[in-house]
């Protein structure tokens, strides 16, 4: 399957890995390392993503936070916004404005967490989160397992 990957995006470091594969347009960001680098990684590579995303092509995305000490420091990173497809907390308005922009967007994203203590509680503040996230195009869930998460994003 070719994948395109984010590695060599312009900022990109060893902390997080953006692929895309070509087959599916599945979203695969894989964290690493939590630092801001990483964060402003991530971003980049998405907004990059997006400005030539099909319209009518649904973007799908699993963020994998599972490696170990991942999800903590993620969550205090980005300010417990743990449902934030472009990761960066400053990153959300242009978010909004995008979607705003372009009303036949549609996304669902997966969270990938690990079953310890600190996936339980990344799945916690996703989960009273998404009860008032307001933008009903793009859906989240919290996985513990990697299979889930990618049945839940192919239905």
């Amino acid at each position: 399957m070719d994948k395109q990957d984010f590695q060599d995006h312009e900022g990109s470091n060893e902390d997080v890995r953006v692929e895309v594969e070509q087959d599916s347009g599945l979203v695969t960001v894989s964290v690493l390392k939590v630092t801001p680098q990483a964060l402003e990684s991530w971003t980049n590579a998405v907004f990059t993503m997006l400005e030539t995303w099909p319209e009518t092509l649904p973007y799908r995305a699993l963020h994998d936070l599972s490696q170990k000490g991942v999800t903590t420091r993620y969550l205090a990173a980005v300010r417990y916004d743990i449902l934030n497809l472009a990761a960066h907390p400053s990153a959300r308005d242009q978010l909004l404005k995008y979607l705003a922009a372009r009303p036949d967007f549609t996304a669902r994203v997966a969270i990938l967490v690990p079953i310890s203590h600190s996936g339980q509680l990344g799945n916690v503040f996703a989960k009273l989160q998404n009860r008032n996230a307001g933008v009903n195009r793009v859906q989240y869930d919290v996985f513990y397992e990697r299979q889930a998460a990618l049945d839940w994003l192919n239905r």
